[in-house]
């Protein structure tokens, strides 16, 4: 199946499949070696003042840019089942942060946990351009309760 999919890629999806193969490797290093001091320069937790500075696109603009996010997550979602090694969603969604944040798009990454009924827990990552989830459903905001950082006066 998954032959299939890559033949029907478009042109820069192929490149985005390289790109994130690589870079999925780069970033478990980076996270197998330098925690969560490294995770925390990826990460930006929402508050109040962040809110207030989100601007609106125009319609025409954020649909653009949002098929152009659901294009790179799949490329990346490809890249990484061809990948040597196990890639969860923290590693793609940091690749998919960092591919979209360099082409300027207003990104931020996302780490929620979760505990069942039984008492096990589960996180997962994602990313939102502009206030809206790539590719996952919306139902991800009530399922998984974001994970804040605490205000230690560090500004970004």
């Amino acid at each position: 199946m998954t032959l299939n999919k890559i033949k029907s890629l478009k042109p820069e999806q192929y490149a985005w499949i390289i790109r994130s193969y690589f870079c999925l490797w780069l970033v478990k290093f980076q996270i197998k070696f330098n925690g969560s001091n490294w995770l925390a320069t990826k990460l930006k937790f929402a508050r109040a003042e962040d809110i207030s500075k989100v601007t609106a696109l125009d319609q025409l603009g954020h649909c653009r840019d949002m098929r152009q996010a659901m294009l790179m997550h799949e490329s990346i979602r490809l890249a990484a089942r061809l990948h040597f090694s196990n890639a969860e969603c923290l590693p793609r969604s940091i690749v998919l942060f960092d591919m979209l944040n360099r082409n300027g798009k207003q990104v931020e990454l996302k780490i929620g946990v979760a505990q069942d009924a039984k008492g096990a827990f589960a996180s997962h990552a994602w990313v939102e351009l502009s206030g809206l989830k790539v590719a996952e459903p919306e139902s991800v905001g009530q399922q998984f309760i974001q994970i804040e950082q605490p205000d230690n006066g560090v500004s970004d």
